[in-house]
């Protein structure tokens, strides 16, 4: 009778490194920023903002202006002679995206936003958002697209390839 061997098979070997980079592959992918869906998570934050932004406009009967970097965006009231970002803490308050950077095709963006400047942006008392289009950039694609639709409302597009772009949740 054979004497029982030590050790692993090579197919157990292959089975745990395979798990093994796996987990390591998802750690470093979230952990870093990587994850191409992040994009879309900070394109949909943004549009419900913005949303939430307008409606706070149309009850105060104030406008609220929307201030852009391409490492975040914050939004600010308007005072008697400028305009003042939102508390920390506030729903409103500025906010720093990690992973991805946000463009404005029609303008150079500061790194952070700039709360000394007129916004880009503004939200009327009307509930009307100002003509806009920002896009959430992930490893140089262009994932998510807030933009004022037709009604003059904040609309969410997203797109796999930068290029083609739907309706957020309508699915092809």
């Amino acid at each position: 009778m054979p004497a029982p061997r030590a050790g692993f098979t090579l197919i157990e070997v292959l089975v745990v490194v395979a798990v093994l980079a796996v987990i390591v592959g998802a750690v470093v992918m979230s952990a870093t920023g990587m994850d191409p869906r992040r994009a879309g998570r900070e394109g949909e934050r943004l549009h419900l903002l913005l949303q939430l932004a307008c409606e706070q406009a149309e009850l105060d009967g104030r406008e609220v202006g929307l201030h852009i970097g391409a490492t975040g965006y914050g939004f600010s009231l308007a005072a008697r002679d400028r305009w003042a970002p939102f508390a920390s803490g506030h729903r409103l308050q500025e906010r720093h995206i990690h992973g991805s950077v946000l463009d404005v095709p029609s303008m150079a963006l500061p790194a952070t936003p700039d709360f000394e400047r007129a916004p880009q942006a503004t939200c009327w008392p009307t509930g009307e958002l100002s003509p806009l289009e920002i896009r959430v950039v992930h490893t140089g694609l262009a994932r998510a697209r807030v933009r004022t639709g037709a009604d003059a409302r904040p609309l969410l597009e997203t797109s796999e390839d930068g290029r083609e772009w739907r309706l957020a949740g309508v699915r092809p």
